[in-house]
């Protein structure tokens, strides 16, 4: 319930993640709720999410898709006399469309980008289109990013997209010194470092190429690579070895 002296915010994700408690989800994905902790304290947060089970506990909801849950679902929302509500991907057009339907007047909308770019199917993406744009803000970790929502339409302008970090991390800032001594780093070298897939999409010959080059300049580095795909990673030892 909103207090006179809060600001509700209402974090919902309509994906069904299939977890069968709060506590589940909690340890799951402690970088997407690490950001709770430092909200400001007039800041009211409720975490809404779908699963196998139903559970309120909290600030926390897990509902299952049924009327029942739903119910209680719209029970909730409907209690809220004014919120900001966090909705999640670009994925669940329709769903979205509903809730701002019947809540749009009450709350403020954000969506916040997971990975993907607009629909390639002409259909869908003007189902984006209609849908997404009655959203009031958006958050990317970059506006590059957001750049094909733009040009497709379904964000109207780049002025409604916040740039900031998906995740939140339980890491602390130490000094280079003590990082690179702890994971047996050289002290004296330039390190680089290579995150994504070893294929021809991120191209990481490429990366290769450049480094060869740098090296044959007269610079001394090292670089690690850390990657899950592995169709060129022949390629890459064959490179490297020679």
């Amino acid at each position: 319930m909103v207090h006179t002296n809060k600001i509700s915010l209402i974090d919902i994700s309509v994906y069904n993640r299939n977890i069968k408690s709060i506590q589940e989800e909690i340890d799951s994905t402690p970088h997407s709720l690490g950001y709770l902790s430092f909200l400001n304290p007039i800041i009211q947060p409720t975490i809404v999410r779908f699963g196998a089970a139903f559970e309120e506990e909290g600030n926390y909801k897990l509902y299952r898709y049924c009327v029942k849950d739903l119910l209680r679902l719209y029970k909730f929302l409907h209690s809220e006399k004014q919120a900001i509500v966090l909705f999640h991907g670009f994925s669940f057009p329709i769903r979205f469309l509903v809730l701002k339907m019947i809540f749009g007047s009450k709350f403020k909308w954000i969506i916040q980008h997971h990975a993907g770019n607009p629909s390639p199917n002409i259909l869908k993406q003007l189902i984006q289109k209609i849908t997404y744009q009655q959203a009031d803000n958006y958050m990317f970790v970059s506006k590059a990013q957001a750049q094909p929502f733009i040009d497709a339409g379904i964000i109207k302008s780049a002025d409604l997209v916040t740039e900031i970090m998906e995740c939140s991390t339980p890491f602390n800032l130490k000094g280079k010194g003590a990082c690179r001594k702890s994971l047996g780093l050289s002290n004296d070298k330039l390190i680089f470092i290579w995150v994504g897939s070893l294929d021809q999409n991120k191209d990481p010959m490429c990366l290769l190429n450049a480094l060869h080059l740098y090296h044959n300049s007269g610079n001394d580095f090292e670089l690690y690579m850390f990657y899950s795909d592995t169709q060129l990673l022949s390629e890459i030892k064959e490179f490297v070895n020679k």
